[in-house]
């Protein structure tokens, strides 16, 4: 239920950020929820009209290569079945590859990590003590590898505000021309220019990221939050490969702050000083009466 709810979110933010204009259209995303469970997704959508009578072959290529990576991941599960079976079957449980059922043009594989542990194992970010070990990917994606060695950066945001707890990451079209999985020898990005004859600025990319933070800002083109989890979307067909990602948590600027407080205390001070100028010298003017003054000259 839980990932319903979330694809659904997901659904509702690329009706409301990207319109169908290429060949195709590519979405990874990546969710992690209030347990630490984590997805990735990818989906590609193509467009019957544009392809014409490369459409059936395009996409039964589309849906051999997700086949070929789900047998991969089973695979390398699989290796550790004989002599460490007590991983395997952790594995096996804490990490789980899908094709779900195709909605027609709408291609998609999934791949569930039960937490932030096995995330890390099948990517290279960490390692399974007394295992002969060999990561499933190194090409991590976005934030997490960051989120997990706790590698952030802070800068200025403005003068009363710094960001902190700040990551970035570089989309997919830093990559996307020259991007292979590991341990499948497949340029993804020649194999389909040269099938459908479509290039890269045919294609309309997204990218989505959600975390169970809802005060957590970006640079995304569009940002939704639900249940206290933030989904952020980013439209990369109009961005350069250089465009980097960027999450980030906002905080005071103390020494701005203290500034104007001095600021503000300075200001106060001479008011009160001017007002208690001005009253002390209307309670002479009333003590010195007229009285007093002819009393004095006679």
């Amino acid at each position: 239920m839980k990932l319903k709810k979330i694809l659904f979110c997901i659904s509702l933010i690329l009706v409301s950020i990207i319109s169908f204009s290429g060949c195709a259209k590519v979405e990874l995303m990546r969710t992690v929820d209030s347990y630490s469970v984590i997805m990735d997704k990818l989906v590609v959508t193509l467009d019957k009209d544009k392809l014409l009578n490369n459409y059936t072959t395009v996409r039964a290529a589309v849906v051999a290569d997700m086949v070929q990576f789900r047998n991969y991941v089973h695979d390398w599960i699989e290796g550790y079945k004989e002599e460490y079976p007590k991983v395997y079957l952790d594995m096996k449980d804490g990490i789980v590859c899908e094709i779900p059922e195709s909605q027609n043009n709408e291609l998609s594989i999934v791949i569930t990590f039960a937490d932030i542990s096995f995330f890390a194992v099948f990517y290279g970010l960490a390692t399974i003590n007394d295992v002969e070990y060999a990561s499933a990917m190194q090409d991590v994606g976005p934030f997490i590898a960051d989120i997990f060695n706790q590698e952030y950066k802070s800068e200025e945001f403005n003068l009363f505000l710094y960001k902190y707890s700040m990551v970035s990451s570089q989309g997919i079209m830093d990559t996307i021309k020259d991007y292979k999985v590991d341990g499948i020898d497949t340029n993804y990005y020649e194999k389909y220019t040269e099938l459908t004859g479509c290039s890269l600025s045919d294609l309309d990319v997204t990218q989505i990221f959600a975390y169970p933070e809802d005060r957590l800002y970006s640079n995304a083109d569009v940002k939704e939050v639900v249940g206290g989890v933030t989904f952020l979307a980013w439209d990369l067909s109009d961005k350069g490969a250089d465009f980097e990602m960027e999450i980030y948590k906002l905080a005071p600027n103390s020494a701005s702050w203290y500034i104007v407080a001095l600021f503000v205390s300075a200001i106060f001070a001479i008011v009160a000083t001017i007002f208690i100028s001005i009253r002390y010298k209307n309670e002479i003017a009333v003590k010195i009466t007229k009285q007093d003054v002819e009393k004095n000259d006679g």
